[in-house]
């Protein structure tokens, strides 16, 4: 199963397990067995904000970034309930919610917003961790050094995902 797992943000997190390839230079630190299939898993974080932008450019490259992921079966979300630093950051979160729940509807896959204490607790045991403990568990269990905070979110709720057989 192919999925994709996003941390949304204007410093967006992103995880996605695509089909294996062996090939001997293979940078990834992971490879999931699911249904008996090996997966190759790809993270990063993508800067969607740069100096200068209007409010509708993070989401149109956004956008433009999820069409990579046009074979994924699967679309995963951190589900943010809380209260946010400012509209800005409000504003940003809803129109990228948005975007992959269109994504999600275009395709025909579904989709799945899981809370950020849900994928906190399965990293840490706690629901409320600290971003360097997240970021810690990742490289101690994951075997994975996230280069930031939402790139280890994304990790780890592909991680919860694939453990709980998500969309199964």
């Amino acid at each position: 199963m192919r999925i994709l797992a996003l941390d949304l943000g204007l410093m967006c997190g992103w995880a996605a397990t695509l089909e294996h390839t062996i090939h001997g230079d293979n940078p990834l630190a992971k490879i999931y067995e699911v249904d008996g299939k090996d997966f190759d898993v790809w993270h990063g974080t993508w800067h969607l904000k740069k100096q200068g932008d209007d409010f509708i450019t993070p989401l149109a490259s956004f956008k433009s970034r999820l069409k990579a992921f046009n074979t994924v079966d699967i679309v995963a979300y951190e589900d943010v309930k809380s209260i946010f630093r400012g509209n800005y950051a409000a504003l940003n979160y809803g129109g990228l919610k948005t975007i992959i729940e269109l994504y999600a509807l275009e395709r025909k896959i579904p989709i799945y917003p899981v809370s950020v204490g849900t994928i906190k607790k399965w990293a840490t045991g706690k629901g409320n961790a600290k971003k360097n403990v997240m970021m810690a568990e990742c490289k101690t269990r994951l075997g994975i050094t996230p280069r930031d905070d939402n790139e280890a979110d994304a990790l780890w709720l592909l991680d919860w995902v694939i453990k709980n057989k998500v969309g199964k």
